[in-house]
C-alpha cells in the first residue's frame, strides 16, 4: 500500500510540474510537444512501412497497411512542418477532453 501511494505523490508532483511548465512557457511547450508527436509519428509510419513490405504478398493486409502508414507519415509532417497547427488544435481537444470528463461525471453521478 506505501508504494502505491508514494506513486501517485511522485505522479502528482510531475502533474504539477509539467502544468508548471506549460503555464510559464506555453509556446515553446507546445512547439516541442508537435515536434515530439510529428517524430513519433514518422517513426511509427516508418515502421508500418517496414511491415508493409513484410506484407506484400498479402494484399488486403499491404493495402490497409500501406494507407495506414501514408496517413501516419503525413499526420507527422504536418506536426513537424506547421507547429502553430498543434498550437492552435490543443485549445480545442482540451475543451473536448474536459467537456467528456465533465458529461461522464455527471452520468456517473446520476
Amino acid at each position: 500500500m506505501q508504494v502505491k501511494k508514494t506513486g501517485a505523490i511522485i505522479l502528482s508532483i510531475v502533474i504539477v510540474l509539467l502544468g508548471a511548465v506549460l503555464f510559464i512557457w506555453p509556446g515553446e511547450t507546445l512547439n516541442v510537444l508537435s515536434w515530439t508527436i510529428g517524430i513519433i509519428a514518422l517513426l511509427a509510419a516508418g515502421i508500418g512501412f517496414f511491415f508493409t513490405y513484410k506484407m506484400r504478398e498479402n494484399k488486403v493486409n499491404f493495402a490497409l497497411y500501406l494507407v495506414g502508414s501514408i496517413v501516419v507519415f503525413a499526420v507527422g509532417m504536418v506536426f513537424l512542418l506547421g507547429p502553430e497547427f498543434v498550437t492552435a488544435l490543443f485549445p480545442i481537444i482540451f475543451g473536448v477532453v474536459i467537456m467528456a470528463n465533465g458529461a461522464l461525471n455527471i452520468w456517473q453521478s446520476l
